[in-house]
């Protein structure tokens, strides 16, 4: 293990180098970035905790102060993936700080161990093991998250088709189009349903239309099934457009969608679960041929 040192220092006059380089080449500036230091206002603005938040809350709010969490293209969670799932950013970055502190000490603990047990361990290898398993644990919360948010918008993604379905009914009962959109979203129970109405409870008390709630809920979540909802039903209520055909249509649209999309998973998890067995006949199959090829072997003149 003794590369390990000189690799370790390697990298990180590398790491130094890069970035000296980087702030020296002129690059142009953010707009909204530049525009929000001239207003005094790129400081993270402190997060107002409750007495009894939880020791992840407050290591988040502590740490949202210094630090800023790099952005991983389809690793980290967008804002739209915590607001969908309800977790607040500084209670994410709680958790990435926390992960990364309990597996960074992971390692020099088990090196401790090992030694008590008699073990010879060199000192580059706790800190090699401890930089490994603290990005290891800083990652880990980014998957989880986005993990769960493809799943929940996947989820409010079928209800939308549902929703749809209510909406047509609601306007066939002879409701108005504010009347039908809070109606079709009161019908349910599940979480999707239940956000629908609070979005749309919020913009009954603004004084906003039911389908500008709509919009602002579909960019908030990242769900774009939402914006055609939103527009069907501005057409109705600003324009009298009879819409339960549009509503029946798109349903059935999303609905097929849906169906293509479970089906090419269900076939990928057909096609993964065929690996455990071909890796299963490809053991059998050396354990039979292996031996009898040495013996032929040895058998040869």
């Amino acid at each position: 293990m003794t590369w390990l040192i000189p690799l370790l220092c390697g990298a990180t006059i590398g790491a130094g180098v890069w970035l000296l380089v980087r702030e020296a080449v002129p690059a142009d500036p953010h707009l909204k970035s530049a525009l929000d230091r001239l207003a005094g206002t790129s400081r993270p603005t402190p997060v107002t905790l409750d007495p009894a938040a939880s020791l992840t809350d407050r290591v988040g709010a502590a740490a949202v102060r210094y630090i800023t969490a790099p952005v991983i293209p389809q690793l980290t969670p967008s804002r739209a993936d915590l607001d969908l799932i309800e977790k607040a950013p500084h209670t994410h970055l709680g958790e990435k700080v926390l992960a990364a502190a309990a597996a960074a000490l992971a390692a020099p603990i088990l090196s401790v161990l090992a030694v008590v047990a008699g073990l010879s361990v060199s000192v580059t290898v706790p800190l090699g093991a401890a930089i490994l398993f603290g990005v290891a644990g800083w990652v880990l919360p980014d998957v989880e998250a986005t993990s769960k948010a493809r799943a929940a918008r996947a989820d409010f993604t079928r209800a939308v088709g549902a929703y749809l379905e209510l909406l047509a009914i609601e306007r066939m009962s002879g409701a108005g189009a504010t009347q039908a959109t809070e109606g079709a979203a009161e019908v349910a129970q599940s979480w999707p349903f239940r956000r629908i109405a609070q979005t749309l409870q919020r913009a009954r008390w603004a004084g906003k239309t039911p389908w500008a709630a709509l919009h602002e809920l579909s960019d908030e979540l990242a769900v774009p099934a939402l914006h055609d909802v939103a527009d069907i039903m501005r057409l109705a209520g600003a324009e009298g457009t009879a819409v339960v055909e549009q509503l029946r249509g798109r349903a059935r649209s999303m609905r097929g969608t849906q169906m293509s999309l479970e089906r090419a998973a269900a076939n990928d998890a057909s096609t993964r679960m065929n690996i455990p067995m071909a890796a299963t006949v490809i053991v059998f199959t050396f354990a039979l041929v292996v031996p009898i090829g040495m013996q032929a072997l040895g058998m040869a003149p």
